[in-house]
């Protein structure tokens, strides 16, 4: 069940970054935040192979929890080794991908050393079934992202990318505060 898992959300992953990469070009007049918004988009590729839900599942939080440590602490370092100015800004979704790809390949390595291989194949039988029981979780994670991402979409949109900027750093202290 596991490679079938990690085959629909790559199957979905390349989808919907090919579906946001049309739209920001299609809608993002900008150049630097088009290409920012297509990289972080190609996130999804490193996110969809993250085996968090599984370790998560068997209750073995401290590989999921090592996890999002090393995600956190390689994204930081890669962002202070590529990210020195302004003109670099665009590294940062890159920083964000090499933090996920360590954290899927420390997922990806536990997994290997304590069940085996991952057997990756198409079944769009096993796809159907998991997306129709995974359907309201997917539902409640979108309207919780949403929350959180659409409003300084529509902040920008309408007041401009220091307002939205603003609003974000609010957001995360209350968050941070809230924690």
């Amino acid at each position: 069940r596991v490679g079938a898992v990690l085959s629909l959300r790559l199957l979905l992953a390349v989808l919907l970054w090919g579906a946001a990469s049309l739209v920001a070009t299609a809608v993002i007049d900008d150049a630097a935040t088009r290409g920012s918004v297509i990289r972080y988009a190609a996130a999804l590729i490193p996110t969809a192979f993250l085996l968090d839900w599984f370790f998560a599942g068997r209750e073995q939080f401290g590989a999921v929890g090592a996890s999002k440590l090393v995600n956190a602490v390689v994204y930081g370092v890669s962002v202070l080794i590529l990210v020195h100015s302004s003109g670099d800004l665009l590294l940062t979704p890159v920083a964000f991908i090499i933090g996920l790809v360590f954290s899927a390949g420390l997922l990806a390595i536990l997994y290997r050393t304590r069940f085996g291989r991952i057997a990756m194949r198409w079944d769009p039988r096993a796809w159907k079934r998991i997306a129709t029981a995974n359907a309201p979780v997917g539902l409640a994670v979108f309207l919780g992202q949403n929350v959180i991402n659409l409003p300084p979409i529509v902040i920008g949109s309408l007041a401009g990318a220091a307002a939205a900027g603003q609003f974000s750093v609010a957001l995360k202290l209350v968050f941070a505060l809230l924690m």
